[in-house]
């Protein structure tokens, strides 16, 4: 795998020596039916880090992020939590430290929208408990903090994609976690909402929360993100900062496009440019 970016992590590893302020995965792999979907993942997110992986349809992006939340269980290797094995956290006290937001969320009921998001305190309760004050007060903070406070009212079924999804982030941003993992949150959203969630994300990450997210679109990957994840049938490619990962090679490599990478004089950012199929 190119980039320089997991040798910190490695080492950690090598001595054995936990981080209390990430989720590292270590040569992680997962098969059905023998198949390998998953090979030999090896990267860290740290608090205050915020990962984009990207990949072609089939690389496994999905399926790694739902092993990182203990949705799936890996096949070989291990998912560590704070220096613990995610397998052995309760559902509770693993959902107090990392959020989910999945790619497809149903939101078939009448509910409405404050109600969506004090699911998000359900870590918290107990068995037969409800809401109590500071629970309503947080959830209405997390509206607040994506911008949906007056929607609170709303039944969620008359919202748009995008505030459906910001009320999603909001549901994640009231489970008061230390890290956020989200499944394609702006697949499908006109370019507003997907920078305002992007913004709201890199702004969750400079709080202090550690950010993964599964992107298609690279270019959101290579100006929001601090590190990135490329994929390709099922293996890591290349981890590090957008600069060193998102290359013209390795995106002609493995997107099988052929792009013009450039450097944004505003802000410093990368730019990706796609050019056309390569045959």
């Amino acid at each position: 795998m190119k980039g320089g970016s997991t040798g910190e992590k490695s080492v950690r590893e090598m001595f054995g020596i936990p981080n209390a302020d990430s989720i590292d995965t270590v040569d992680v792999g997962y098969r059905v039916n023998g198949k390998r979907i998953l090979e030999g993942i090896t990267f860290s997110l740290s608090r205050g880090g915020f990962v984009g992986i990207v990949g072609p349809n089939g690389a496994g992006k999905t399926t790694l992020v739902k092993i990182l939340v203990d949705i799936l269980k890996p096949t070989s290797g291990k998912i560590r939590l704070a220096g613990r094995e995610t397998s052995t956290y309760g559902r509770k006290e693993l959902f107090q430290r990392v959020a989910f937001v999945p790619q497809s969320i149903d939101f078939s009921f009448p509910l409405k929208v404050l109600d969506v998001v004090l699911m998000g305190r359900m870590p918290y309760l107990g068995r037969l408990e409800i809401e109590g004050s500071k629970d309503y007060a947080i959830a209405l903070s997390a509206l607040k903090t994506v911008g949906m406070e007056e929607f609170a009212a709303r039944v969620i079924t008359t919202l748009s994609g995008g505030e459906k999804q910001l009320v999603a982030l909001a549901k994640a941003i009231a489970q008061g976690t230390e890290f956020l993992v989200l499944d394609e949150p702006t697949a499908n959203l006109d370019i507003y909402h997907q920078l305002k969630i992007m913004s709201l994300l890199r702004g969750s990450a400079h709080g202090g929360k550690g950010v993964a997210i599964v992107l298609h679109d690279l270019r959101l990957a290579a100006k929001f993100c601090t590190k990135v994840l490329v994929l390709d049938d099922g293996r890591a490619v290349n981890f590090g900062e957008p600069a060193e990962v998102l290359t013209e090679e390795t995106i002609s490599e493995v997107f099988k496009v052929r792009v013009c990478v450039l450097r944004n004089e505003v802000d410093g950012n990368t730019i990706i440019d796609p050019l056309e199929p390569i045959p």
